[in-house]
């Protein structure tokens, strides 16, 4: 995709690292992406170090926060390192925040079954919540989206319709 972007020319792309509770794999994942990082700066403006590890509980804040800084020190300055995860996350770890150049936030009413209706005004809310809670910060939506099927969650209905509803 880095390649592509330079090729087309004028596109900029944000870049994975998927992390887990497996050292080894992590090591591979930085031994493939920062030499990727490296040889597209200009491409790749934003690198997201690691979705969800904190909330499924397979790394603590603390080592999230060790491979934010390996990643930052590996890098050009110009690429903003961060992380990706829901936004209660970010309030219970706001150390993240500061170990980032971003918050990255998952933002997923169905996940929490609010109502497709509602779903725009819940994530206005959490994001006057995020900004309030580190103000200066940039909050970068890193998922926002509704199922088109599955269980039901509370007053979350997933189907082709509230999905087609929640993204108009």
């Amino acid at each position: 995709v880095p390649r592509i972007a330079q090729e087309v020319g004028g596109l900029q792309v944000s870049l994975g690292i998927w992390l887990s509770n497996d050292t080894a794999y992590n090591e591979a994942e930085l031994a493939r992406a920062i030499p990727l990082i490296n040889a597209y700066p200009g491409v790749i403006r934003r690198v997201f170090v690691g979705n969800e590890v904190v909330l499924r509980e397979e790394l603590s804040a603390a080592a999230l926060m060790a491979y934010l800084q390996r990643v930052r020190d590996a890098v050009p300055a110009s690429v903003e390192v961060g992380y990706a995860d829901v936004w209660s996350v970010w309030l219970k770890y706001p150390e993240l925040a500061e170990a980032s150049d971003f918050v990255g936030a998952h933002l997923l009413p169905y996940w929490e079954g609010v109502e497709a209706r509602e779903g725009d005004r819940y994530i206005r809310d959490r994001m006057r919540l995020l900004k309030k809670k580190f103000p200066g910060r940039k909050i970068v939506i890193a998922e926002a989206g509704w199922p088109s099927e599955g269980r039901t969650k509370r007053s979350s209905v997933p189907s082709p319709a509230t999905e087609a509803y929640f993204l108009r």
